[in-house]
């Protein structure tokens, strides 16, 4: 019955995707995509596509990582040679004096960035970029740069993927773990340890913890789990990020090099202290290094409210990116809005890189962060 459940809910997503790529071409054909958007005001705003890590070996990669924040070589480059014939692509300063109206661009125009800091980024992204003389950024996490140390959600997907592989959830979930030095209430504690032994796979299990608890509590969660299950450091090894020699390189070849915080906090959840400390020492920390200024932040996980605009703008940052649609008419440099692609954004129903999807992703439709409900305001 369960093998039978899944092949329906997988033929079903595949009539969702057949569907939607024969609308996507529709409406690319007939250039209707571009009319619309243009009436839904999509286009009034420059375009900033948003990735993660760029590999060899997209299935390889997806059965250990979260997928979404995968793309392989192949599929980048398609997607920027196809792009580029519409977009000229620019660096973050052009973007913002254009936004400005300092600069008036002669066509639509484009950027792209990289959010963590992935080590693939340099290794696969960087030269085949390089080579088509296309301007990116990359948004780092300062204290990780140069070390071993995971990212906290591709940590937190390992320990989780090993917790459900081995049936050891209800072991692993126990509410002293978040109410300990009041990470929790009692009460929230127990609601999150049921979802999360509940979970049906560790992408789920991921966004609950990254969307209940702070920091604080992560790495306490971090801790416990590594007690119980251990990552390899084969696995490890595809997770690693750049070092300041890396980040030094690219940043003499043209690549802008901008903040991600000290230690991809979601800065919505924290208190204001370490807000102010995550998003000023990380560019003093960047500055310091590389010797050269940091002018450009990425918020992680999309995640901004009022008080970390205040707190960007003290810092001396000029712009920063989010991944929704919320734009703060106040502070429009403070919430630029990315479209994130990943390995399947440009793809058709039967999984072949398909122009018209992408025309339509670039386009404003098909776009998860027009459908973002966060608070950001609260």
């Amino acid at each position: 019955m369960i093998e039978i459940r899944l092949n329906r809910l997988e033929v079903q997503q595949r009539i969702r995707e057949i569907v939607k790529a024969l609308g996507a071409s529709a409406l690319h054909y007939t250039q209707l995509d571009r009319i619309i958007a243009e009436k839904r005001g999509f286009r009034q705003d420059p375009l900033v596509l948003g990735y993660h890590r760029v590999v060899r070996d997209y299935e390889s990669a997806a059965s250990r990582s979260i997928a979404p924040n995968l793309i392989s070589v192949e599929t980048l480059e398609r997607q920027i040679d196809f792009l580029s014939e519409q977009f000229e692509f620019i660096t973050l300063d052009r973007l913002v004096s254009v936004i400005e109206g300092r600069e008036v661009a002669n066509r639509p125009i484009a950027a792209i960035t990289f959010d963590d800091g992935y080590r693939d980024v340099y290794l696969n992204a960087y030269p085949m970029l390089r080579r088509k003389g296309i301007p990116f950024a990359v948004f780092v996490v300062s204290d990780l740069v140069g070390t071993q140390n995971l990212l906290p959600h591709d940590e937190i997907y390992l320990l989780t993927s090993e917790v459900i592989s081995r049936g050891i959830a209800e072991q692993a979930y126990q509410p002293n773990i978040f109410n300990y030095e009041n990470i929790l209430s009692t009460e929230s504690s127990e609601s999150l340890c049921n979802r999360l032994i509940s979970a049906r796979n560790a992408f789920t299990a991921t966004r609950t913890i990254l969307e209940s608890i702070k920091l604080k509590g992560i790495k306490s969660l971090i801790a416990h789990l590594n007690r119980l299950v251990k990552i390899d450091n084969i696995t490890k090894d595809e997770f690693k990020l750049v070092d300041w020699d890396m980040l030094s390189e690219m940043a003499a070849n043209g690549v802008t090099i901008g903040s991600h915080t000290k230690s991809h906090t979601i800065l919505a959840h924290e208190g204001l202290e370490l807000v102010k400390d995550e998003i000023a020492n990380s560019r003093k920390d960047l500055e310091r290094n590389l010797r050269l200024p940091i002018k450009h932040f990425a918020y992680p996980d999309g995640s901004f409210d009022r008080a970390a605009i205040r707190e960007i703008r003290r810092a001396g940052y000029i712009s920063a990116h989010t991944t929704c649609s919320h734009r703060d008419s106040n502070n429009p440099l403070m919430t630029i809005s990315r479209r994130l692609l990943w390995e399947k954004s440009s793809m058709n129903g039967f999984n072949r890189f398909s122009p018209s999807v992408l025309a339509c992703q670039a386009n404003g439709f098909f776009d998860p962060a027009a459908k973002c409900h966060r608070d950001h305001w609260g």
